[in-house]
């Protein structure tokens, strides 16, 4: 990476194609929402 900059930089696009879709890598979120959105809450 450090060289990259000291060669001629790198440009925004290029870093945004190395960003993974959320900041963290392992989590539950796509589980939580199915869970949440089928699930029929009682008082």
């Amino acid at each position: 990476l450090a060289e990259m900059y000291a060669k001629d930089g790198i440009s925004f696009l290029a870093s945004c194609k190395n960003l993974l879709p959320r900041p963290w890598i392992v989590d539950d979120l796509d589980t939580f929402i199915s869970k949440w959105s089928t699930k029929s809450w009682k008082k």
